[in-house]
């Protein structure tokens, strides 16, 4: 009898403990929101390898920083952040070459791909463009999980 019933409760038992890991697995990684000093120090990143070329460490982007991950895995349309790269300087030119400082970042709503960061700069006397990222939070490290975003206006204000 003690043997029947030990058997029912281990497959019970197991549902339970898996429920309850993937419950707070879930809740662990849904709480992570990004922080404006966190966010300011990824977009200045970014910046940076647009305003160097350096290419690869925008692509490394989407890359958690994990070496294991790293050496069995890159990111899904690898080629397509390198044209995302090319594009994104291209568009972004004349605040590279103005050597333009960024305006205070705007931090969005999270949503189902992560935080929503943007950077915007001035670049002519009424000209704004810039750029926007999602994040998310991988091994404490903030890594891009879609391809940027570019934003060109109107300043009004001035």
């Amino acid at each position: 009898m003690i043997c029947k019933s030990f058997i029912f409760i281990r497959p019970v038992m197991k549902k339970i403990f898996t429920t309850t890991i993937c419950l707070l697995l879930l809740t662990v990684a849904h709480a992570q929101k990004i922080n404006e000093k966190e966010a300011q120090q990824f977009l200045e990143k970014v910046w940076g390898y647009l305003k160097t070329s350096d290419s690869v460490s925008f692509v490394n982007l989407w890359l958690p920083e994990d070496s294991v991950w790293q050496r069995i895995h890159t990111p899904i349309g690898g080629t397509d952040y390198m044209k995302s790269f090319h594009w994104l300087q291209d568009f972004l030119f004349p605040a590279i070459i103005s050597d333009a400082k960024m305006e205070p970042i705007e931090i969005g709503n999270e949503d189902g791909k992560g935080n929503e960061i943007t950077a915007m700069f001035n670049t002519r006397l009424h000209g704004r463009m810039g750029f926007s990222f999602h994040v998310i939070k991988i091994n404490d490290n903030w890594s891009a999980r879609s391809q940027p975003h570019f934003i060109a206006g109107m300043d009004d204000t001035k």
